[in-house]
């Protein structure tokens, strides 16, 4: 009796055992559903949970925050410039500048036998 032996990606064979033990999984199925939890990836996004979650009134805290910060722009610049920023985006400053040199450059000439084609200016 001559068994066929696998091997791995790497080249070890594969025990006739271990392979007994393989089940396919299949297209959109999730093995450990209920496994180990992901871990938050930052702060922002636990804030993002948490504010998500109900508080009083049957409101979420995403709503209790934009009522105070409503109530605070009446009175406070701050509040006012956080809420404009929020709703319109903020302002971009553009910065404009001009750089004056000697530098010229040639294009289409490319190289000649190696050498760039570079002439110097007189």
């Amino acid at each position: 009796m001559s068994e066929e032996i696998k091997l791995d990606k790497n080249g070890r064979p594969i025990s006739a055992k271990s392979l007994a033990n393989l089940i396919p999984i299949k297209k959109g199925e999730r093995r450990n559903p209920y496994g180990r939890p992901t871990k938050e990836k930052s702060v922002t996004e636990c804030l993002r949970r948490l504010m998500k979650t109900p508080a009083a009134k049957g409101k979420t805290k995403e709503q209790l925050l934009a009522e105070v910060w409503y109530d605070k722009a009446k009175t406070d610049a701050r509040y006012f410039e956080m809420l404009l920023d929020r709703l319109e985006g903020k302002v971009v400053q553009s910065i404009e500048g001009t750089i004056k040199t000697d530098v010229t450059f040639t294009i289409g000439k490319g190289y000649a036998n190696g050498k760039p084609d570079i002439q110097p200016d007189k």
